[in-house]
């Protein structure tokens, strides 16, 4: 479920798609249109929001097509592509206005209804960018891909790779990762436990909870506001504040699996 500034989006593509937003406390259904039902109600389908205010956009990634709908204009287009080509969705980031689309195989630029392939400038990446962040304290962006962590002071230039060879060969059809940037320091992990990079000292930290929760990889992790690591797996919920971790089990929670975290 994404999250953008004071709203929180869920969506289930469970028979008929639907999606839902909570903002001030109250739960509301955004209501799709027949034709974005019929592209949207098939077996794979994910959602993304990019902008603020009124440039925000929704994004349904359908198994061969995009729905991109401009929210304040109530304007929808839709874009398709190929999913042999691009394999599934990652995320989305934005450049002055410009929208990238990072997926499994290959990132894209949007370019009115098409997609054109975006490539990485800088040195040569072991593989394809799944996530991208732009750190304020330093100016820096931060790309994380299958077992690579690089860095760039410039949108889509890659000036260093600072971290490999951390990720698992995992039997799954999708990637588990994650890339957040806190108070200067990047955190993250791709199908792996959770790293954390000291920009200051530029030195590492593996944040290893095999021991707490057995299992070699995580499906999603969060540093909120006060610095506090949450992270969540098949096994449960892990919080983890200076070095003492509490773990929530099935006792705490609905399931054990815990697939996202936000704030």
């Amino acid at each position: 479920f994404p999250v953008t500034i004071g709203v929180l989006w869920l969506y289930s593509k469970e028979n008929n798609p639907k999606v839902f937003f909570l903002q001030a406390g109250t739960w509301s259904e955004l209501k799709l249109s027949n034709e974005s039902q019929k592209h949207l109600s098939q077996s794979y389908m994910r959602m993304a929001v990019y902008g603020k205010g009124s440039e925000k956009h929704l994004v349904f990634v359908g198994i061969d097509k995009l729905i991109i709908t401009d929210l304040a204009q109530k304007k929808r287009r839709i874009v398709p592509y190929k999913f042999e080509e691009t394999g599934h969705f990652s995320s989305i980031a934005l450049n002055n206005g410009a929208v990238v689309l990072f997926f499994e195989k290959a990132s894209f630029s949007l370019s009115g209804d098409s997609l054109i392939s975006f490539e990485f400038d800088g040195v040569d990446l072991p593989g394809p960018v799944h996530l991208m962040v732009y750190e304020p304290v330093l100016k820096v962006y931060y790309m994380l891909g299958k077992d690579f962590l690089a860095s760039g002071k410039i949108f889509g230039v890659a000036e260093k790779i600072i971290h490999k060879g951390f990720s698992k060969e995992l039997h799954t059809l999708v990637n588990y990762k994650y890339l957040q940037t806190y108070l200067g320091d990047v955190y993250y992990f791709f199908n792996s436990q959770l790293f954390k990079f000291e920009s200051e000292n530029q030195t590492f930290l593996k944040v290893d909870t095999y021991s707490k929760m057995r299992t070699y990889y995580l499906n999603s992790a969060l540093v909120d506001r006060e610095g506090i690591i949450w992270i969540g797996s098949a096994r449960g919920l892990l919080n983890i504040n200076s070095l003492r971790f509490y773990n929530f089990s099935k006792g705490d929670l609905l399931e054990d699996e815990v697939s996202a975290l936000h704030y």
